[in-house]
């Protein structure tokens, strides 16, 4: 009896709690997710058709990159399988190798303004300059701006730009994203036209 007269007293301030329960709020965050996910799909593939064939990288590490927000690539893989056919592709040598003429790439050096330490000596106060420290004048006097004067610029290595070293190759310089894209663009056609299900072209092959 007294158990049925204290559930009678609070069952007032039970209430807005059992307006909305605790426990729909993840099935409100997984409808809006899924909701945002099949938007997305529908961007990319207005008419869904088993005939539209998107290939996608089967990047095999689980936790992402450092500094960088994961982002929901099942679910949108997901959404995807709905509107169109997916086929998941290997990323080996996709962007190590030139789409072109299939010659491995290297980082390009670039110029790049880096910050001067604060105990580094101007090159321009020393009494003998090398070949090196003479073109880094003349590419700092490229750069006469009061804001940058406490920085010199350097030949860098960047991960960005990829250089072919293959002189008879027409792209000498490319886009690492740009690369990888129509590498596995390549990859795709090839596997194809095989008759024999998805064949590797032999520069993208592992253990070459």
């Amino acid at each position: 009896m007294n158990d049925f007269r204290f559930y009678n007293e609070n069952l007032k301030r039970r209430g807005p709690y059992a307006e909305q329960a605790f426990l729909r709020w993840r099935f409100t965050q997984n409808c809006a997710k899924m909701k945002a996910l099949n938007t997305l799909a529908k961007c990319l593939v207005s008419k869904a058709s088993k005939q539209v064939c998107i290939a996608y990288g089967d990047w095999s590490r689980r936790t992402g990159i450092k500094g960088h927000a994961s982002g929901p690539v099942k679910g949108f893989v997901e959404a995807l399988k709905r509107r169109a056919t997916m086929i998941p592709m290997d990323e080996y040598q996709t962007s190590t190798t030139c789409s072109c003429c299939h010659q491995r790439l290297k980082q390009a050096r670039l110029l790049t303004k880096v910050k001067r330490k604060e105990d580094e000596v101007g090159i321009r106060q020393k009494e003998w300059l090398s070949m090196k420290e003479v073109k880094e004048i003349v590419e700092m006097e490229r750069f006469r701006n009061p804001k940058l004067t406490d920085k010199k610029v350097i030949l860098k290595c960047t991960m960005n730009i990829l250089h072919c070293n293959n002189s008879e190759c027409k792209a000498n310089f490319r886009n690492r994203d740009t690369n990888v894209v129509r590498s596995m663009l390549e990859l795709l056609k090839s596997g194809l036209k095989g008759k024999h299900g998805a064949r590797r072209l032999r520069a993208f092959q592992r253990g070459q």
